[in-house]
């Protein structure tokens, strides 16, 4: 469910479970931090979401999450980007991933290697750090939902 597109459709219930579950995701995946000894990211904002949800729980989602990362060889120095996280459920299994990521063509640091270890941090723990995040908001989709029944 795009959160855009329920509020467009007129339908009252898409439209209100929509809202409830963008608030959701921004108050808990705003301000995850993650990284490596090289590189620190921390998620600043949820830019869209799509969510499939099954009759209970959410099973898919498809997130785009603004980010802000620093590297410790460049202090002061910050970038802001946007992570793509997908989350798929197949045979009772929640699979989450970092997908994709972005970053601006011009960046404040000196070198392509602090661009390099920002992505390696994005990619090799921020979906960690996010996926214990996540169980709680697919949790408090189902008990939404039983209240929604």
């Amino acid at each position: 469910m795009d959160f855009d597109a329920a509020a467009k459709t007129g339908d009252q219930d898409a439209a209100a479970w929509a809202e409830w579950m963008k608030d959701e995701l921004t108050q808990q995946m705003v301000g995850v931090t993650a990284g490596t000894s090289r590189a620190t990211v921390r998620t600043v904002g949820v830019h869209d979401a799509k969510v499939i949800k099954g009759p209970i729980r959410a099973v898919a989602l498809d997130i785009m999450l603004e980010l802000e990362a620093t590297h410790v060889k460049e202090a002061g120095k910050k970038v802001n980007g946007i992570a793509r996280l997908v989350l798929k459920t197949e045979d009772a299994l929640d699979m989450l991933r970092v997908v994709e990521v972005q970053w601006p063509e011009h960046h404040p640091f000196s070198h392509q290697q602090s661009m390099d270890d920002i992505t390696f941090a994005v990619q090799q723990t921020l979906d960690s750090a996010l996926a214990a995040v996540l169980n709680n908001v697919l949790w408090n989709v189902e008990r939404h939902s039983m209240d929604m029944m």
